[in-house]
């Protein structure tokens, strides 16, 4: 069982059995990582914490649907007496599924006899576009990476490399000097369920690639 070294030891009332029990029911049933079953851990003891504290609930069947909202609520609050300071929206989202996850399971194995959180919705919230760098920014970044340094031609050809051709950190890092077509300008890049595609790559990167 995943100890939290972030909160307090868990009171020992039905709703954190329960809780315990989940965790390691997911824990051999998806074989989850240290530090997602760590994750699952914290969030469930906040949420139980705080039924236990707000409405003094010791049992899961007494969790209503209203309490899941409140509980929610709290979460987006800045400066919150009980959570500190406001949650993301998709921080909040990975909580309301866990726990809509936590009373399945208790319906499941026959703990309660229905879901209160199966009608609580996920928080809707914009999402937020990428940051795109100007020109003098990017050849800034160029010229930072020429120090006279060990390891310089090398970054400055996979800087140059991703500049010119747009390609993701993982395709250049899996880029082959047999991949590269030096008299076409271009690179063979093999992408997801071993697609291959074909992108173009300008003189400036294909000489730095050659040093």
């Amino acid at each position: 069982m995943v100890k939290s070294k972030t909160v307090k030891k868990a009171p020992n009332t039905q709703l954190f059995q329960c809780i315990k029990k989940y965790l390691v029911f997911i824990q051999f049933e998806r074989r989850l990582s240290a530090n997602t079953l760590e994750s699952y851990w914290f969030d469930l003891l906040r949420y139980g914490e705080y039924m236990s504290s707000t409405y003094r609930i010791r049992s899961p069947k007494r969790i209503k649907i209203k309490y899941i909202r409140e509980f929610v609520h709290a979460l987006t609050q800045v400066n919150s007496s009980k959570f500190g300071k406001a949650l993301e929206p998709t921080s909040i989202n990975r909580i309301v599924s866990t726990i809509k996850g936590f009373h399945q399971y208790l319906v499941n194995e026959g703990v309660c006899e229905k879901n209160p959180a199966d009608k609580v919705s996920a928080l809707k919230f914009t999402k937020r576009q990428p940051e795109i760098l100007e020109v003098p920014e990017i050849e800034l970044i160029l010229e930072s990476s020429q120090t006279g340094k060990r390891f310089d031609s090398r970054d400055y050809a996979i800087l140059t490399t991703m500049y010119s051709s747009g390609l993701r950190v993982s395709e250049i890092l899996d880029l082959k000097l047999s991949e590269v077509l030096w008299d076409e300008g271009f690179l063979l890049i093999h992408g997801k369920g071993e697609k291959e595609r074909y992108v173009p790559i300008n003189k400036k990167a294909l000489n730095a690639i050659k040093t």
